[in-house]
Order: structure tokens, then sequence, then C-alpha cells
């Protein structure tokens, strides 16, 4: 190895031997030999001057500390096996022409730039297997047209510090590596349009080291394609566009990845975007871009942290997939994908979406899949397009929502549109409003869903095959149309309270009301298809009319009904039904269950037992019975048939002004029996009752021949004038009234073949009419009772 020094006069060439161009000494005589790729060669001369090559030349290590030389190529090229050094000049020195210099060291070597721009025409090659050169400062290439730095093998050492250059290109299959360093950053600052001004499209054996940053200044309105190639989320660099108004074809080739993408400062056309083309960090848009149409997508593949999507108004007409598993993408606000001539779609393969509480628009949303997925609120999803699969969420799991989003249907047109969420539990479903369109739109079998609200449709709701469950509010519009369906809505709030607003549609299905500890409210009157059933929690009718061609039926576990006046027959088959308030039904029918009046009045025309375990509970309640008939009270089903006194007394109020009957089926009644209608009242089997009562006068009891009925009290008497008739249905066999014990004391009583017995004293009163077939009761008044006391006088005798 041997140092050369150049000491040639102005416009000398670097391979001539026949003049003095060279020097083993700086500024020493020259002749010596043309350097070769084992000597060091140093420019020492001030001023400017020509250096001239012709054919391939080579050195070690290249330093110019002095001057400004203008290396110029006429054919041939530079290799420089070593370092590079340049001083910190006036003037910097020029590399003429477009032949290569070539950096084609094995070992480690440094690149020294002392800020000096590298003015040069020539490509710049690195290409030594083994080698490294490590940038101590600076590094830049003069904007030229075609200039281009290629890393062919070994590694470019930016050592935290910038590179540019006009193009950039390690697309091959040798060991290479690009060292970016903490800081490290590749400017691509080119002037030639219509060109690939970055590429590392062919990344075998390429291996991005540091926090990779390139950053592409286009230049006014020129093109530029910029290709970055399948690089892994631990290698993917980030792009910064930074000027331009022109196109940059970016990530348009299948499979290509980058981590942050900004657009910061940018005004021109992104286009483009190849299919499967991924980003592994945060995407920032800029506000005087565009986006070019392509039906391809752009996919968000981080897998861990929280990614920012910026979207600054540009609209991207491209569709999105977020394949990341683990990762969350976050919205910083509002983002649209697609227009209406260009639907595109937003998908959630894998990963979370956060909203943030901005609004994310799209033409269809695409959430099938089998992987974890989520979707974070507040926040709404808008949907603009249509058709089959709109929107889809649910797949095997379904897609999991937290804070309460919301998805948006905006679709005007009529072709029809389906989608649906699958099954989530009450603290992870989403809101769903439909806000336009005359479509028939498919959903809500097998779904559930969070409040559902229709104001603005005017299409049909179509046939749902399954149950949908809703957590929240469901409002219908008065312009749409309800297909009718053998499905249900199950209403299921745990809390808080549901309403309905139906707008004068039928629900066009069964309706269940089933959320224990929820209740459920009507907004206006409400008219239901295929049933009415209450399993679990409250419903308050509000005072509404309901309207339904079949029975409500109670069935399952704790119902509260309130405000609920309609003349619809209940079956109650399972649970307990509570009272909330006093309600008035049509026929009710306890087949099995609990009814509990809790302190209120259930009015019905008729009570009806049915075959099962069951059980009437007053809390101080009323069950009035209005039918004037044979079997206004039928406790058809006496097996299993239970009544139970519970806080206070309750009673059963037979109220019909004519002729009614209670059958009482020889069953404990722990209430009162009251007769309170003008009409006679009778009373079949042998029962057992708190008390048998009136109140109304005049009025009659009959009660069936030959049986008994026993009770606590007798609180029966008219007045003057106003009798109370006490009969048995058959003339001349009494009945049997039976107390325990005490005193009865009535009057103004009509009694006719009735027996008194049981150890009780019975006084029908005085003013009571033994008609005849009488036993046990004394026609007079009872007793007063006494409330004695004694007086001692004691005096002086």
């Amino acid at each position: 190895m041997a140092d050369r020094y150049w000491v040639g006069a102005t416009n000398s060439s670097w391979t001539t031997t026949a003049t003095a161009v060279w020097s083993t000494t700086a500024g020493g005589s020259g002749g010596a030999s043309v350097p070769t790729s084992a000597d060091n060669v140093f420019f020492t001369n001030a001023g400017s001057y020509n250096v001239f090559i012709a054919g391939a030349v080579s050195c070690a290590n290249l330093t110019i500390s002095s001057g400004a030389p203008n290396i110029i190529f006429s054919s041939g090229s530079l290799t420089i096996y070593g370092s590079y050094s340049s001083h910190n000049a006036a003037r910097s020195p020029t590399f003429t022409g477009t032949l290569p210099i070539v950096f084609a060291a094995t070992t480690s070597q440094t690149i020294t730039t002392n800020g000096i721009v590298f003015s040069e025409q020539s490509n710049i090659t690195f290409n030594g297997a083994g080698g490294s050169w490590q940038l101590q400062d600076n590094f830049a290439i003069s904007r030229q047209s075609g200039v281009t730095v290629t890393l062919t093998t070994g590694t470019l050492d930016l050592n935290g510090k910038t590179f540019t250059c006009p193009i950039f290109s390690s697309s091959n299959s040798n060991a290479r590596t690009i060292a970016f360093g903490t800081t490290g950053k590749l400017i691509i600052q080119h002037i030639a349009t219509g060109v690939t001004v970055f590429t590392t499209a062919t990344t075998t054996n390429l291996s991005i080291t540091g926090t990779p940053v390139v950053e592409v200044q286009m230049f006014s309105s020129l093109n530029a394609t910029i290709i970055p190639g399948a690089l892994s989320e631990s290698q993917a660099m980030s792009f910064l566009f930074t000027s331009g108004t022109g196109t940059a074809t970016f990530l348009g080739t299948v499979g290509n990845t980058a981590k942050n993408v900004d657009f910061t400062g940018f005004s021109g056309t992104w286009a483009a975007v190849g299919n499967t083309a991924t980003i592994y960090g945060n995407l920032t848009l800029s506000s005087t871009m565009a986006t070019a149409a392509t039906t391809n997508s752009l996919y968000f593949g981080a897998t861990s942290g929280t990614k920012n999507i910026t979207s600054n108004g540009a609209v991207i007409l491209f569709g999105i997939l977020i394949i990341g598993a683990g990762g969350t993408f976050k919205l910083i606000d509002a983002m649209t994908v697609g227009n209406a001539s260009n639907i595109r779609q937003f998908g959630l393969n894998s990963g979370t979406v956060d909203l943030n509480s901005k609004t994310l628009t799209c033409g269809t949303f695409n959430g099938g899949s089998s992987n974890a997925r989520g979707v974070t609120g507040p926040g709404t999803i808008s949907i603009f397009g249509s058709g089959a699969g709109a929107f889809g969420f649910g797949s095997s799991p379904p897609v999991t929502f937290s804070g309460d989003p919301v998805v948006n249907l905006t679709y005007s047109g009529s072709l029809a549109t389906s989608g649906g969420f699958g099954v989530l539990p009450e603290n992870a479903s989403v809101s769903l409003n439909v806000t336009a369109g005359t479509y028939t739109l498919t959903y809500g079998s097998g779904d559930s869903v969070k409040n559902i609200n229709f104001t603005g449709f005017s299409g049909t709701w179509g046939a749902r095959a399954s149950n949908l469950i809703i957590y929240g509010n469901l409002t219908l519009s008065s312009t749409m149309t309800v297909t009718a369906s053998t499905s249900s809505f199950i209403f299921a709030a745990t809390s808080g309270t549901q309403t309905i607003t139906s707008n004068t549609k039928s629900t066009g299905c069964l309706i269940n009301i089933n959320g224990v500890g929820g209740t459920v409210l009507l907004a206006d009157n409400f008219t239901y298809g295929n049933g009415l059933t209450f399993t679990n929690g409250t419903f308050d009718a509000n005072s509404k009319t309901i309207t339904g061609s079949v029975a409500p039926v109670v069935a399952g576990g704790s119902v509260v009904i309130k405000n609920y006046s309609l003349a619809y027959t209940i079956s109650h088959n399972s649970g307990t039904l509570t009272l909330g308030s006093a309600i008035s039904t049509g026929n009710y029918t306890l087949t099995a269950g609990t009814l509990d009046l809790a302190g209120f009045t259930l009015t019905t025309p008729s009570f009806i037992t049915a075959a099962g375990t069951k059980d009437l509970t007053f809390n101080a309640g009323t069950l009035a019975v209005t039918n004037a008939t044979t079997t206004a009270f039928n406790n058809a089903a006496p097996t299993g048939f239970t009544t139970t006194a519970g806080t206070g007394t309750g009673k059963i109020s037979m109220t019909a002004a004519t002729a009614k009957t209670f059958v009482g089926g020889g069953s404990t009644y722990n209430c009162t029996l009251s007769n309170d209608g003008a009409g006679a009242l009778t009373i079949s089997g042998s029962n057992t009752f708190t008390t048998i009562a009136n109140g109304v006068q005049p009025t009659s009891f009959v009660f069936t021949s030959g049986t008994t009925q026993t009770l606590t009290n007798w609180n029966v008497s008219g007045t003057s004038g106003n009798l109370v008739t006490i009969t048995s249905t058959v003339a001349g066999t009494a009945a049997t009234l039976s107390k325990s014990s005490g005193t009865v004391s009535s009057n103004y009583l009509s009694l006719k073949d009735s027996a008194a017995t049981g150890g009780a004293t019975w006084y029908a009163g005085a003013n009571s009419t033994n008609v005849s077939g009488n036993s046990g009761w004394i026609f007079s008044n009872a007793p007063a009772v006494s409330s004695s006391g004694f007086f001692f006088m004691f005096g002086a005798c």
C-alpha cells in the first residue's frame, strides 16, 4: 500500500504517466505511478482544477483535503476500496459524467463530507461483500437527473446521519444491510419524472436495522415510484412525503410493506396501492393530497401497540383491511374510505379499531373472520354502500364491541342490502341506525344489538329467520314496512329502561321481555306480531294500547308488569309475575308459577287455573274479577294451587252487578273473598277462607248445597232495606259455614238453608230474616262486649 498525491495541472488525466500528476508526497514531484486499489489517494491542491478519468481506476482511501477538484468521467469508473473524506471548503468537489463511483471495501470504512454537498452526475454503488461504510456526518448528493445510489452488497451505515440522493436502489438477493441508527434518514430528492426513485423491491437477504426513515421530497409536479418491497414488521421502513404536487406511486406492488407513512406537506396524488400492501405503523394523510381509485386494499398489520390513522380530510379511494393480531388502530380524526363512485370496503380481520369518538365512513364494512377482533367506541361507523354483506361483523366469534359504538346505514337507494353483528353480550353490543333508503334490509337473524333506530328509513325490514336480542331501544319508522316473521325480538337489558317506539308499525314478530333487572317501556301504542311473552324484567305499558293476534304469555323467571290496561287474555305458564301498579287484562289463566299482586289491583274478567304448580300471592293486593259468568273465578285445576297472604290482607273481589260464580275447587284462600257487585255470588266447592265479606248491599251469596266453607272471619251484613241474602243451591239442602271459635256478628241478612257451625257463636242479628232450613244461627244481636271495672269507696265508719 502506498500514498498518491495529485500534483497535476488543470485538465490532467488520472491515468496519465507521461506528465507529473501523481506524487508520493503532498506538493512533491510528480512521476509516481497511477494509484491502484491498494493506494491511498489525496487531493491537496488549492483552487479549482479538472481531473479526467478514462477507463476503470481505483484507490484505497480517497481524501480531498483542500481545493475543489472536478473529477470528470469520460469513460470507465472509479472504485474506492477504503474510506472517503472531503474537506469543508467554500466550493465542494464535483464528479462529472454518468459513469459510476463504486465503494467496494470488504472491511469497515467511513465516509466524511464535512457538510459538503457531493456534487456529481455519476451513479454511486456500494458493493463490497463484508464491507461497511459508516457516515461520519450528513451525506448529500446534489439533486441531479438520474443519479442513482445503489447498495449491491455490504452495509450502508447511516450512523444516525442523513443520506440525501436523487435515487436509491437496493433490489437484489445479496447479503446487504441499511443501518439507520436511532436518527438516521434517507432523503430522496429527485428531478426526473416517471422513474423509480426508491426501490428495495427484492428484499431477499436485505436487513434493515435501527429506526429506518425514508423521506421523499418530490420536485414540483414530477411523478415518482417508490417500492419498499416486502419487509417484515420488525424491519419495515417509515416513509415521509414532504413536498410535491405530482403522483407518488407508493406501495404499488403486491406485498410491499412500510412502517409509518406520513404525507404531511404533500399535495399530489397517492396512486396504485397494491393489494396486500401493508403498513405496520401510523398513517398520516395531507389535507391537500388525493388518492387514486383502485379496487385493491391496503393492509394495517401491526401486532402490538396503538397505531394512529390521521386522514386530515383526505378521502381514501382504496380498501382498508386491518390484519394486525394484537394491534390497535386508532382514528385521530374522521376517516372516509370510498365515495359514491368508488364503493370501497373497510375490513377487520384481526386486531382492534379504536374509533376514538370519531366517524369512520366507508362503502361497506367486513368484519367476517375467526380471529379475535374488536371495535372500541365511542364513535360511529357510517356505511353508505349496499348489497349482500354491506355490513358484516358476525362470524365465529363475532366482532367484540366496547364503549358504545354506533353503526349508521346511510344508503339511500333501493338495492337489497344485508348484514349482521352476531350474538354479542350486553356490555359489548353495538347500536344500529338505518337512516335512509327504500331497499329491503335483511338483518337481525341470530344477532344482538343495543339500540336499533329506523328513523328516516322508508324501505322494508325483511323477515328474520331467527331471534334478535335487543339490549336497548327499538324505534321503527312510520314510513317503513316490517315483514312478519316467526322469530322473536328479545328485550334483554339487565338495567335501565328500554323504550319501544313503534310509530304505528307492527313489530311483525313475537316480543319476549327477558331482561333480569331491566325495564321495557312503551313510548306509543304498540302492535306486536305472533305473541307477547313475559320472561324476566319489568314491562311498563305506560298506559298505551297494545294490539296483537296472539294472547300474551307469562313464562320464565321473574316479571313485573305495570301501567297495563288491555283486554288481552294472559296465560301464566311459569315464573313469577309481580304487579308494579294496578293493571287490567283479559281473562287470566294461571297454569304454573306465581302471581304476586304486590299490594296492587289486578282487574280481569275471569281468573282460571290450569294443571300445574301455581300460587296466588296477595301482599295486600286485590284480584278484581269482573265477569258475570258461572266461572268468573274458576279454580278448574285445584291440584297444585296455593294462595299466600304475604304482607297485609289481600282480597278477591267479585265485582259483577249480576250473577257470577266462584269455583273454589276445595282450596284454601288466605285472603278475603268479597262480593262487591249487586249480583248473586255463587261459591262452589268446600273451601277455606280467611274472610268472607261483602262490599255492597243488597247482594246475595249462594253456597253449593252439601259443601262447607271454613273461615276465620265472617264479615257479611246488609243495611236497613238492603238485605244480604244467604241461600244454598238446592232448596231444603243446606250449605255449611264453619268457624272454629269466637263470635259472628251480622245483621240485615235473609237466611235460607244455611248451617252455621264449627264452634263459633253465630249471631244473624235482630234485623235478619230466618226464611227456612237454617241451623246454628241466633237471630238476635250479638251481646255487647263488656268493658267491666270495679269502683271501691272507702270511708270512715
